[in-house]
């Protein structure tokens, strides 16, 4: 299973922060933990990725992928998540409409609805 580029985006991203403002790349953070063998969900788009694998350095995480792709560095503490489930901290941007014109919305015309949006 290919590594997920999704969820080290952010970590990559800060990562080049420093480069960008000083010129310089911060000291490499070595894995202090792996969280192995949950199923993670990295993303609502991706499939769950069973078996898998977190390695966390410092407060960021470094590497996620399945335990198949994902190689521990030795000396790692590892936490064994096997049965657990992980999931990546989605922004749930729903809303509730509350106001009186919203009530019995599922019987109001498409074009009113559309109107009162």
């Amino acid at each position: 299973m290919r590594k997920h580029k999704v969820a080290l985006g952010y970590v990559l991203g800060v990562t080049a922060l420093p480069v960008l403002l000083f010129g310089q790349s911060p000291p490499p953070i070595k894995a202090t933990l792996a969280l192995k063998g949950a199923t993670l969900y990295v993303s609502p788009k991706e499939p769950a990725i069973k078996d898998g694998v977190i390695l966390i350095a410092g407060n960021r995480i470094s590497d996620v992928g399945s335990a198949a792709s994902t190689t521990i560095p030795q000396g790692v503490e590892i936490l064994d998540c096997t049965g657990l489930t992980i999931t990546a901290g989605y922004w749930n941007g729903h809303v509730h409409f509350v106001e009186r014109k919203w009530a019995d919305a599922s019987s109001i015309p498409t074009a009113e609805l559309e109107d009162q949006l």
